[in-house]
């Protein structure tokens, strides 16, 4: 499981890569674990003739491995889900909970996440709470404020458009050059590293042989190298785009995740662990959501947060009780009721060991792109406050917003009282400006 593993690095520099970029605003070895060579015509001959659960049950029964994957292949990347017949065995079994089956408590929430993801969770204050949902008049008044941050200016400006998620796009190359300091100051640099960035078949769902040193070898090692140069480009930009959502003070506290590419192209995206599994082929909005995955299990006031948030929105739909259909495909896969008119229904989509959300990852994704961002700022601003409060705690600009909105996002007591301090202190500072 993920624990927060600090990296000694100097935070003053860190603040100064931050300023610097924000002032800009203003303006290999591969792991051998091949299929032997008779089974690629196998495989080539499964992944034309079957549909995508199909396939991955065939490469399994390939493998000698009695798992079978039961979700249905979907656009959305999220955390891997194994039914487990009697004597499969890996490294993690994490399910989704059906619809109609009970939802633990909050209380067992909290609980599974400090023993499931992160052991030094500590919850906050019992009295901790999303006071109010915002009238649609107010959720205009949120992203117009939100809207006029240096902040939120300086994403619009800088991230990619649609056409951006090419790893040839302009957009990527200007995001990339303005984060490229910070990813020192970091030691985020190093997720694209090559030993950092592995390529494997079936998920190592399988223990393959490693095939002869012949031409299908030479074919093979030729084929990895170069989906891997093509992933680490978006890898690269990804993590450029990370650099500019969460604030590097907090980034330099954890070691960046290692990445997997899984070489077949409809497995589905995840992250467990110490690390995240991509696919061939995942556009580069992929992969930063599974890197919010990452970043949730690894900061505990953004998980908690995020949790509320799924919380107070199944509570204002009616429903805290049980699990409700998702998206269509995926029906199965339960999640929590609620209204998440831009990221969708996969937002509250709920697991059995509730030791992850989709909230971070899917919001984090949204912020990939500017027209997404536009979307999600203008119809859903509360979901988007919920995020970047915590993941940029000291953009001041950012933060007076959220003071002046605070009964829309989680606080406590204390917190409230201290947001009445601060909201004075600027009330003094104006008179004499």
């Amino acid at each position: 499981m993920n624990t927060r593993l600090p990296h000694k690095k100097n935070q003053n520099s860190v603040s100064r890569e931050v300023r610097k970029s924000h002032d800009h605003s203003k303006v290999t070895g591969f792991q051998d674990n091949r299929p032997e060579t008779k089974n690629i015509t196998a495989i080539e001959k499964i992944a034309n003739d079957s549909t995508p659960v199909q396939r991955v049950v065939h490469l399994q029964k390939m493998a000698g491995n009695p798992s079978v994957i039961t979700n249905s292949a979907h656009e959305n990347p999220h955390t891997v889900q194994l039914k487990l017949k009697k004597g499969a065995s890996v490294q993690k079994t994490v399910q989704f909970l059906k619809p109609g089956e009970k939802i633990p408590t909050e209380e067992e929430e909290r609980e599974a996440y400090r023993k499931e993801e992160n052991p030094s969770y500590v919850p906050g204050p019992v009295d901790k709470k999303i006071s109010s949902t915002p009238s649609s008049e107010q959720k205009k008044e949120l992203s117009v404020a939100l809207g006029k941050t240096g902040f939120i200016k300086f994403l619009s400006q800088l991230l990619p458009g649609k056409s951006g998620f090419s790893i040839f796009s302009q957009g990527t190359k200007e995001i990339e050059e303005a984060s490229k300091g910070l990813t020192v100051a970091t030691a985020w640099e190093n997720l694209a590293a090559s030993d950092n960035v592995t390529v494997n078949y079936h998920d190592d769902l399988g223990g393959y042989a490693a095939i002869d040193d012949g031409q299908e070898s030479r074919k093979r090692q030729q084929k990895e190298q170069k989906v891997k140069s093509e992933m680490t480009a978006k890898i690269v930009a990804a993590n450029a785009i990370i650099h500019q959502l969460v604030d590097p003070v907090l980034l330099v506290k954890m070691r960046p995740p290692k990445v997997t590419i899984m070489m077949e192209e409809y497995q589905r995206a995840y992250q467990a662990d110490d690390g995240i599994k991509i696919t061939n082929g995942d556009g580069i909005h992929f992969i930063v959501h599974e890197i919010g995955h990452y970043i949730e299990n690894n900061y505990p006031k953004l998980w908690e947060d995020a949790a509320m948030f799924r919380r107070k929105r199944a509570h204002e739909a009616g429903n805290t009780r049980t699990a409700e259909e998702n998206d269509p495909g995926m029906e199965q896969e339960g999640r929590m009721a609620g209204n998440y008119p831009v990221t969708g229904k996969y937002t509250s989509k709920i697991y059995e060991n509730l030791g992850s959300t989709e909230v971070v990852s899917m919001t984090m994704e949204y912020l990939s792109s500017k027209e997404k961002l536009n979307n999600l700022l203008k119809n859903d601003p509360q979901q988007l406050g919920i995020i970047l409060r915590r993941t940029q705690p000291n953009d001041e600009e950012l933060q007076a917003v959220f003071d002046r909105f605070h009964m829309f996002f989680p606080n406590s007591n204390s917190d409230r009282e201290a947001i009445r301090k601060r909201e004075r202190a600027r009330e003094r500072e104006k008179k004499y400006m």
